[in-house]
């Protein structure tokens, strides 16, 4: 008798731990990360500190250029990385890159983002319930990369503030 209740009270503490654990994982990144990508996109561009090739760019601390190729930038931040493509025929205002992603895909999360002179897009693929791609662009320069979706709303902001920084150089 005592040992039934005493399996039933062990249960009842295994429910208990599991939905206090499941709890931080239901938190609402979607909204999180929209709003992040959002307040970065409408912010003042942030003072760049790199120019590469005919562009000038801001990368926040800890964001380090890897390597760069002809519309391509790799920027590392300890093992993430983030590919930058720079289209340089296509303004701030394009859709281009934009209307060609999702002509292609679904994403869990499109957003868009519209100011007069800019175009910003957030695109997210959830690869699984902790792993997602994801994309962040403004008219002709866009950011991918791979993260895990506690990581995603911090992400999002930085590479948005990379994305709103970037200035073609004549």
């Amino acid at each position: 008798m005592e040992l039934k209740k005493s399996w039933k009270w062990l249960i009842l503490l295994i429910v208990v731990l599991g939905v206090l654990i499941y709890i931080p994982l239901s938190i609402d990144y979607e909204a999180a990360t929209i709003k992040a990508a959002e307040t970065a996109f409408h912010a003042e561009p942030l003072k760049t500190d790199d120019k590469v090739q005919d562009t000038s760019i801001f990368l926040p601390q800890g964001f380090i250029l890897e390597e760069v190729s002809d519309n391509n930038l790799l920027v590392r931040k300890g093992q993430q990385e983030y590919l930058i493509f720079v289209n340089p025929e296509e303004n701030r205002d394009s859709r281009l890159l934009y209307n060609n992603l999702t002509a292609i895909e679904d994403y869990s999360i499109n957003q868009t983002f519209v100011e007069e002179d800019q175009f910003g897009y957030l695109l997210v693929n959830e690869h699984s319930r902790r792993n997602v791609d994801l994309i962040v662009g403004i008219g002709g320069y866009k950011i991918t990369t791979t993260t895990d979706l506690p990581d995603m709303v911090d992400d999002a902001k930085n590479m948005m503030q990379i994305a709103n920084s970037m200035q073609k150089q004549e």
